[in-house]
């Protein structure tokens, strides 16, 4: 029986004019990202075009339409346009230095009207009508781009490959493979020996084709599931892009079939388990797996048999994987394996030594144990959990509790999770200022919060790790960087400050010159906030005062204040 997942897939092939959309951009487009990229929480929704590594060339509309929405965020696409055409689709702009000069004027005063720099807000629909050709905006490297480019999305009612639609990108590379990967899928599962997945490399003839070196002889016992490491590259770039198709035929069936043509908003952080997780986390490795976990909602599947799950019947057989990108270039890789089953004497040679609880994938799931409460809800992890649970032994120096490790970092989670600690010895005076610290394997900390509630502290997590109580007593950092209090700005174009918390993080920043708000805008990869003078709002050759209000998740405040003149 073949299982074919119901979603978008599914849906007849629909005609694309390749000729509607122009390229937004007047230069030959290269490409560092395409639509479907492996992510940690999400597929890549869109194509990233290069930008020659500069900001400020102009962006084109591809074609009529209206802007419908202008946003701004703190990180994430940073300063993003969206634009609606009368095909039913919506182009999206992200990462962009500057709008307009009537969207900027029109941002601005929303940005003034809620004393907010991040904003969010839809135009009436005749208000900013767009031409084929007419310039929309400037490219840039606003929120969490870390290089100059114009990330750029064509959707309708999910996020399309944007490359299905022409725009001329020139593409006559294969996709390359780097290795077979084979996943035992239950405790008693035999992987050449070993109850572990195991990663096989594979040797690159010619034409796209790729085989095993002749001396990896694959035995299998048991149900096991495979997995493809690969990627794209396109003419003129090298960066490693994603692949448009994977499929899996073991002798003659299709044991499944992957197309990214589109992929919801609502499934795309199901890719934590269509990919390998851990091997992203900790190796950067892209790989594909062909088999999915009980809990896997997505629509990219075409044909899904058994979920992906190979169990052999004691014989030898061929393996193929086809892999394509979205302009038809292909590459196989071609396998052979012996698969048997599972041997009597087998049986219970893999069962796990040591776990703390069993936890089920469809239902709620609690572990309480002296310090610590956790609740899983159903649906929050992809398949039933061994779940492990270490406690050190003794509270680290300036925390409250020892470190609880739940699980690992590397298995992941699907919704929020419930952790509450019971903080030991902690002042009543500083109750407030109680904060759960999360840390990775590599001692990284972040915070994610925590309300204080009869002699615990509770939070939501979205990723397993480990966790203890501290707190959070230290105001934000603010540094003037260029000039100095009371000095002449008149030939400078803003004012500059670094800002950064070590613990709970920044709630709010606000500045105010002769007492009324002004817009500073924040940058994610420097933690700098800037005010651009703005003659409309300041008035020229006068001294001013500024006043500077930062302020974190734990209420701890850093005021400044200056005279300056412009």
């Amino acid at each position: 029986m073949i299982f074919l997942h119901a979603g978008i897939n599914r849906c007849p092939a629909q005609f694309i004019d390749t000729t509607y959309f122009r390229s937004p951009l007047n230069i030959p487009l290269y490409l560092s990202a395409t639509f479907g990229e492996l992510r940690p929480d999400h597929f890549h929704s869109g194509i990233d075009i290069k930008t020659q590594g500069k900001t400020g060339l102009p962006i084109y509309a591809p074609a009529d339409g209206y802007i419908a929405r202008v946003k701004i965020m703190l990180a994430g696409y940073g300063k993003s346009l969206y634009i609606i055409h009368p095909n039913n689709t919506t182009t999206v702009y992200g990462h962009l230095l500057r709008f307009t000069p009537a969207v900027e004027k029109f941002i601005r005063t929303v940005q003034y009207s809620r004393q907010e720099f991040a904003v969010d807000t839809e135009p009436e629909s005749g208000r900013f009508p767009v031409k084929k050709g007419e310039l929309i905006g400037y490219t840039g490297n606003s929120g969490y781009s870390f290089g100059p480019h114009l990330h750029f999305e064509v959707r309708k009612t999910h996020p399309e490959n944007v490359l299905s639609y022409g725009f001329g990108i020139t593409d006559n590379i294969k996709p390359e493979i780097l290795s077979l990967i084979i996943y035992p899928q239950s405790l008693n599962s035999v992987i050449n020996g070993k109850n572990i997945k195991q990663i096989i490399p594979v040797i690159k003839k010619s034409d796209g084709r790729y085989t095993l070196h002749p001396d990896s002889n694959i035995h299998l016992m048991g149900p096991v599931g495979f997995g493809i490491e690969t990627y794209d590259l396109l003419d003129g770039s090298n960066n490693k892009c994603g692949i448009y198709s994977q499929q899996l035929i073991i002798d003659t069936q299709i044991i499944c079939s992957v197309t990214f043509n589109q992929v919801s908003f609502d499934e795309t952080r199901f890719v934590n388990t269509y990919m390998d997780y851990a091997e992203k986390l900790q190796s950067k490795r892209e790989i594909h797996t062909s088999f999915a976990a009980p809990f896997n909602e997505l629509s990219i599947y075409s044909i899904l048999k058994h979920k992906g799950i190979f169990t052999g019947k004691n014989k030898n057989y061929t393996g193929q994987y086809i892999i394509r990108d979205v302009h038809g270039n292909t590459s196989t890789l071609s396998f052979t394996f012996r698969a048997d089953s599972i041997l009597p004497q087998l049986l219970s040679r893999y069962q796990p030594q040591t776990f703390s609880a069993l936890m089920n994938y469809d239902r709620e799931n609690r572990f309480d144990t002296t310090g610590i409460k956790i609740t899983i809800p159903a649906l929050a992890i992809y398949n039933n959990l061994l779940f492990e649970y270490k406690c050190t032994d003794t509270i680290p120096a300036g925390y409250f509790t020892p470190i609880h490790t739940l699980h690992n970092e590397f298995t992941p989670v699907h919704k929020n999770i419930t952790v509450s600690l019971q903080p030991n010895g902690l002042p009543d005076s500083l109750v407030n200022k109680a904060v759960i610290a999360m840390f990775t394997s590599d001692n990284k900390r972040s915070c994610p919060g925590g309300i204080y509630k009869n002699g615990w502290i509770t939070t939501q997590v979205r990723s397993f790790g480990r966790f203890t109580v501290g707190i959070d007593t230290t105001a934000p950092e603010l540094k003037l960087l260029n000039g100095k209090p009371g000095g002449d700005y008149t030939k400078e174009r803003s004012i500059r400050f670094s800002m950064k918390d070590d613990f709970s993080g920044v709630l709010s920043f606000n500045g105010y010159i002769d007492g009324k708000w002004a817009l500073f805008e924040y940058d994610v990869k420097s933690n700098t906030i800037e005010y651009f003078f703005d003659t409309t709002r300041i008035t020229q050759a006068e001294n001013h005062y500024l006043e500077m209000v930062i302020v974190d998740n734990r209420q701890n405040i850093t005021m400044f204040n200056m005279e300056f003149r412009y």
